[in-house]
């Protein structure tokens, strides 16, 4: 039996509800940094993170988005969901036709059902995953599309994010997540081991590796390389359109499409849901962190990226000088 959708937001938003009440009440007492380590621990349990994909084996339909979170997930969503239907897809929200098996929400499409690549005219279907390349299947067949931000934003981003489902005097601290950022039980996971997980990848023919900086300042050239990597063949008017539908201004006129999927509760605040798409601007990590915590986060990337044998060129994509100026 199909439960209908509807009925399925309301549950969620019922167990959101009571979910997220109980860990407001427990921060309020003094718990918030065991939560924090606690959802980590869970999130990020070896054990879990295999038994994902399980044994799957990806077929030439498949197109992975494996990007580590607030790194442009969604903005990388709507290129690639627009290009597999030439522009043309439409939905109430992107996980109507895009998996995420890291986080099977019982309001999104799910991982095993075949519709979203019977609908598409090109036969691809888009997958969404925040893991490490050790956890995502690979096969020759299917594509792998990446995009690395500099990891000073997307600690901002996530922060922001955060915010979105608590009231600013119940927000852990900056330097308290910042230190949790920084070491090896961060919710999202570590960046320099997913950024090194993929890199060495980068020179294989079905996968793309896009920085986030490279695509805000020429979208339409990425995007070209988007399409490229994915075998679709698009004419000049129909990458016009998925370039036009990929900015950022219209992704959000689109309301709640790129909302998140978990809503927030109007009984501790301002009903409606926390957006995914936040500014969409690269630089700017200055709105949250002094220069000294920029620089403490440069470093122990750049540490943690030498001693996994990495030759990702971290000072020259993302390392200003010490004045924070270019």
């Amino acid at each position: 039996m199909t439960i209908p959708r509807p009925f399925k937001e309301r549950l969620l938003l019922w167990v959101a509800g009571w979910l997220i009440v109980m860990i407001k009440l427990l921060c309020r007492v003094g718990f918030a940094e065991r939560i924090i380590d606690n959802i980590a621990q869970q999130v990020n349990d070896p054990a879990h993170q295999q038994s994902i994909f399980g044994d799957y084996v990806p077929t030439k339909h498949d197109v992975f988005l494996p990007i580590y979170a607030k790194s442009g997930t969604n903005w990388m969503l709507q290129i690639a969901q627009q290009i597999a239907y030439y522009g043309e897809a439409e939905f109430a929200h992107i996980h109507d036709l895009v998996s995420w098996p890291d986080f099977p929400l019982p309001t999104s499409v799910p991982f095993t059902d075949p519709t979203p690549q019977q609908k598409a005219p090109t036969g691809l279907r888009v997958i969404k995953s925040h893991l490490a390349s050790e956890y995502v299947p690979y096969s020759a067949d299917a594509t792998y599309i990446l995009v690395i931000r500099d990891p000073k934003e997307t600690f901002v981003s996530g922060y922001r994010f955060g915010m979105g489902y608590v009231q600013a005097n119940e927000m852990p601290s900056v330097d308290m997540m910042l230190a949790r950022y920084l070491s090896e039980n961060y919710v999202y996971g570590d960046w320099a081991k997913h950024t090194h997980s993929y890199w060495g990848w980068r020179d294989r023919d079905n996968v793309l590796v896009l920085t986030y900086n490279a695509l805000k300042a020429d979208p339409a050239a990425g995007i070209a390389k988007v399409a490229q990597v994915m075998g679709v063949s698009l004419t000049p008017a129909q990458l016009a359109t998925v370039v036009a539908k990929s900015d950022i201004g219209y992704m959000k006129q689109l309301g709640t499409a790129f909302s998140s999927p978990l809503p927030r509760i109007p009984i501790w605040g301002a009903a409606g849901t926390t957006d995914l798409i936040r500014r969409g601007k690269s630089g700017g990590s200055s709105e949250l962190l002094t220069q000294a915590q920029q620089n403490a986060i440069d470093d122990h990337m750049r540490e943690k990226l030498r001693l996994l044998g990495s030759d990702f060129p971290y000072d020259d994509l993302f390392v200003t000088n010490r004045s924070g100026t270019q």
